[in-house]
């Protein structure tokens, strides 16, 4: 398993374009958010990993289903703490995944220039 997961990425780190890596991204809860700095750096690495050719995706936008589908195939429970923020609901609809995309960038780019603007002369 390992050796089939590192031949996804090339040595420098970029997608092997046949297999690249899939992963999930998990902003939040639903109950508790990251802090400003940890958002920043989870928002970096996604950017990298994609600028890189490797595929990634909001978990939940399709409604935890892809969650239950993969714990099926390993026939394990889902764990206790997780099981309210994985209810299963109705996937998201394109248009709306694509309209909250949008949004986030706006708020980033928007949090960020705040963040910025409150900087010293020594950063």
């Amino acid at each position: 398993m390992e050796k089939s997961t590192l031949a996804r990425a090339l040595p420098d780190g970029s997608a092997n374009e046949k297999l690249p890596l899939k992963l999930g991204v998990f902003g939040t809860d639903g109950v508790v958010g990251p802090q400003p700095p940890i958002k920043r750096i989870l928002r970096i690495v996604h950017d990298v990993l994609k600028s890189m050719g490797h595929k990634l995706a909001f978990l939940k936008a399709e409604g935890a289903h892809d969650v239950y589908q993969q714990l099926d195939l390993s026939g394990e429970p889902l764990v206790p703490p997780l099981r309210k923020s994985f209810q299963l609901r109705d996937p998201t609809s394109l248009l709306e995944y694509q309209d909250l995309t949008i949004q986030r960038k706006v708020y980033n780019a928007a949090y960020s220039d705040y963040w910025n603007s409150t900087a010293d002369d020594d950063g």
